[in-house]
């Protein structure tokens, strides 16, 4: 079951809004969501299924300045990406 959570700008997250966030990807996206988190800020992301599931699970994301890579079009946020870098095996 996918939850919705209506993005509210300067909202902060909670830690129950990421696990929730987490516990519903697949072993695939935390692999992405983990190389991604490892990469220094600004943390470039395509438009996909991954960048799809933190918008809908509330969390806040930013959109990147063109860079000419159009697959980096939005930013994973830095406590986003302490969040899932506490989350590895």
């Amino acid at each position: 079951m996918i939850r919705v959570r209506a993005a509210v700008q300067n909202d902060p997250m909670g830690h129950e809004q990421l696990q929730s966030w987490w516990d519903e990807l697949t072993d695939e996206q935390r692999v992405r969501a983990t190389a991604i988190a490892s990469r220094p800020a600004p943390r470039g992301m395509a438009v996909d299924d991954l960048c799809a599931s933190m918008i809908r699970g509330g969390l806040p994301t930013s959109r990147m300045v063109w860079t000419g890579q159009p697959e980096h079009l939005v930013e994973m946020l830095d406590d986003i990406a302490e969040f899932v870098l506490t989350q590895r095996p």
